[in-house]
């Protein structure tokens, strides 16, 4: 039986006019045939309070508050903070109270979050809040240890909402003892909820919590719980019992999240609203205080043990690993490692996971290397002005474990040797080429800014694997690349879904002509606009004109208002998938023949376009504090106060140019440009000549010019001429 129901399994609403407050709501406590409660032993309430339980709601306990603080003043004797204190500790100390208070006025079925957080704020900034704290703290633990003697009674909404009054107190994001008891107390009664318990608390959630309290209170409680315990404990987190249950109350906050952007629809094309909390707020940026090493083995063990070696699709591999909805009791193996919850890691932890994953790679394929009398690395001797030629050649020749092995580059005729800084030039110049429209296997819309496959190019399924090859290469030796794909393209290599959304970056004006036929009324006037196209697609091919049909018997069937999402729907699939089929295939093919590991599902279509071609944001703050001084430099020295400034004062353009002139990249790695930590080196005194770079190293080689000005017109000559290694 519920906790609150009329019956078994139903839920009684509040009687009105009992007592007290209206709005706060009196509850009914469930009574059998014979006028026994038939509430669990633990969760029944004094006889004294029998039959009816009264909750309290906003306005009441804001009243209180407002008489204790004009006692103080000594303009009243209504309450004093003992009798507040009192009222307080009744209310959270019993789940069935609780549950019937901060309801919200009017509309008894809906929890008051504002008020709630209203409520906090203000008995928390009285004059007595450490006190009040305490009782807080110390009721809401009881309250969460009585209702898990009858934790598998808590399965309807009006059973439910205790908890997230709980969850909301601004206490439990403090680290002490009292907060941590509750916090873990909550995990674990949330970790071993029935799975319609477990739905209730969602529905909760995403029903009667606004957005900002969501994020700023629910969702940043149960992180920073979780947070503290890994910098507490480090590589010893896996054993505390404690840790998996706030990571599965996370993932339950997650899964609530998810439900909220997928009861919203933003257009008729189908595109779902946005989730209410941005997902990196669930990311533990205290992941990067454990060794990656330990995370790989435990997920390679993972993945032999339960797929045998062959790792589903990102879509399904969370849901595979975890299903925080089901019922559990104890948490279970094989989500006893962090890894295994990929949507709570941070993206510079999956990529250094990711990398230890490849340098075990490129470890064995060098051991085989030498074992074989080869060298163990994989050259590219290539001229700068044959670049595509040589490419092209030599990946055509080499054999699939030489394409494991780490990269070097060497520029013909050019005396640089390959430390990092060769390879970030030679895929920067390579994809510049690549990418030419002129070349043919790829479009450039201007308006955009974007390169998209060429369903018409000429080009062999070879050149398109090749170029799919040189994308997982690049990853592969951790090179980053100035590519302009939308990230469509990254949701097609992990199997995530399209919309129109995605459309709209490659065919702008077809996707504003979808949205207007979609928003059409339904009449004559949809008729007469509409009436007499048809389920087919004209398009030319080399001067000449075709059509194909979006589904069987397509060039019969006239479009309709009723059959107008399909059309968009099925047009939309053309444009973005059937019609560069013999494209993206082979270029899926290659790209995985070097990228194929267990691992890349970790990624979603946003991380591995950010893996790829790294950050958006250029911000030389962060490179000025990764930055390291060499040769006389510091900080704070008068020369490298003026750089900085001088850097500051750089358009975007030239600060691109700068970052390539020093790295060989104009990319920002994950993690922004502080990881790149820039050496700059003073090269003597005030002299003619030029600053240099060593790429491989990021390192920048800078005399200590005479005036700011000089400094800055060298500077900018250099970044703007540089090109190649050595001299010339």
């Amino acid at each position: 039986p519920g906790i609150f129901s009329g019956s078994p399994g139903e839920s009684a609403s509040p009687s009105p006019g009992t007592g007290g407050d209206s709005d706060a709501g009196v509850v009914a406590v469930p009574l059998d045939r014979k006028g026994s409660c038939s509430l669990p032993l633990c969760l029944k309430p004094p006889p004294a309070m029998l039959p009816f339980v009264q909750g309290i709601g906003t306005d009441e306990v804001l009243s209180l508050l407002e008489s204790q603080q004009r006692e103080k003043e000594g303009l009243g004797t209504i309450a004093g903070p003992h009798t507040m204190r009192h009222r307080l500790s009744q209310v959270f100390e019993s789940p069935l109270v609780l549950n019937a208070s901060f309801l919200f006025p009017g509309r008894q079925a809906v929890l008051d979050s504002e008020g709630i957080e209203a409520f906090y704020r203000k008995v928390l900034s009285a004059s007595d809040a450490a006190e009040t704290a305490g009782v807080l703290l110390s009721s809401s633990l009881r309250c969460l240890e009585t209702a898990a003697e009858g934790v598998r009674s808590l399965r309807a909404v009006d059973q439910i909402r205790f908890l997230i009054v709980i969850l909301l107190c601004p206490l439990l994001g403090s680290d002490n003892s009292q907060s941590t008891a509750v916090m873990t107390s909550l995990a674990k009664l949330t970790f071993v909820l029935t799975e319609a318990g477990k739905r209730a608390f969602c529905k909760v959630i995403c029903h009667d919590v606004p957005p900002s309290l969501f994020g700023a209170r629910l969702v940043k409680h149960a992180r920073e719980f979780c947070n503290r315990q890994i910098l507490k404990r480090g590589e010893r987190y896996r054993e505390a019992v404690s840790f998996w249950h706030g990571i599965g109350l996370l993932q339950l906050l997650w899964q609530a999240n998810e439900q909220t952007a997928g009861r919203t629809k933003v257009d008729e094309g189908g595109r779902k609203a946005d989730p209410a909390v941005p997902l990196e707020n669930f990311s533990l940026q205290s992941a990067s205080a454990l060794s990656p090493v330990q995370e790989v083995q435990s997920y390679h063990q993972l993945v032999v043990r339960k797929f045998g070696g062959a790792c589903p699709p990102r879509g399904k591999l969370q849901s595979e690993l975890f299903d925080v909805m089901k019922e559990h009791t104890t948490p279970p193996p094989e989500m006893t490692f962090l890894l295994a919850h990929i949507n709570l890691c941070p993206l510079a932890f999956k990529r250094n996971c990711f990398m230890v994953e490849i340098k075990v790679s490129m470890q064995q394929g060098m051991l085989e290397a030498i074992t074989s009398m080869t060298i163990p690395f994989f050259v590219l001797s290539v001229r700068r002005d044959r670049l595509l030629h040589d490419t092209m050649g030599l990946l055509l020749q080499a054999k699939p474990l030489e394409l494991r092995r780490p990269l070097k580059v060497k520029f013909e005729g050019e005396e640089g040797i390959d430390e990092g800084g060769v390879k970030r030039e030679f895929f920067s110049i390579l994809i510049r080429e690549l990418l030419n429209p002129n070349f043919g296997m790829f479009s450039y819309n201007e308006d955009t800014r974007i390169h998209w496959f060429n369903g018409n190019s000429l080009e062999t399924k070879r050149e398109f694997v090749l170029v799919g090859a040189l994308l997982g290469l690049a990853i592969y030796n951790d090179v980053l690349l100035e590519l302009s794909f939308p990230q469509a393209v990254y949701k097609k290599l992990q199997g995530e879904a399209l919309d129109l959304s995605d459309l709209a970056l490659v065919f702008p004006e077809e996707s504003r002509s979808f949205q207007s036929l979609l928003q059409q009324p339904q009449g004559e006037e949809f008729d007469a606009a509409f009436g007499e196209m048809t389920f087919e697609v004209d398009y030319e091919f080399y001067g000449e004109r075709r059509s194909q049909e979006l589904c069987p018997g397509g060039a019969e069937r006239k479009l309709t208002w009723e059959s107008r999402q399909e059309y968009v729907r099925l047009y939309t699939k053309w444009l973005l998938e059937d019609s560069v089929k013999d494209q993206f295939e082979p270029f899926k093919e290659g790209f995985l023949r070097i990228c194929g590991a267990p691992m890349l599902p970790l990624f979603s279509a946003e991380e591995l376009q950010l893996l790829v071609c790294g950050e958006p944001q250029v911000d030389f703050k962060e490179l000025r504090k990764g930055a390291q001084y060499e040769g006389g430099y510091s900080e704070t020295h008068p020369f490298i106060l003026g750089f900085w400034d001088t850097l500051e004062g750089f358009s975007l353009e030239q600060k691109l140019r700068f970052l390539h002139f020093c790295t060989g990249s104009s990319r920002v790695p994950v993690g922004g440009l502080k990881e790149l930590n820039l050496k700059i080196q003073r090269n003597g005194p005030d002299t003619d000549r030029l600053p240099t770079a060593y790429t491989c190293f990021n390192a920048l080689l800078l005399p200590e010019y005479s005036t700011k000005e000089k400094m800055k017109t060298v500077l900018l000559r250099a970044i703007e001429e540089a090109e190649g290694f050595g001299m010339q």
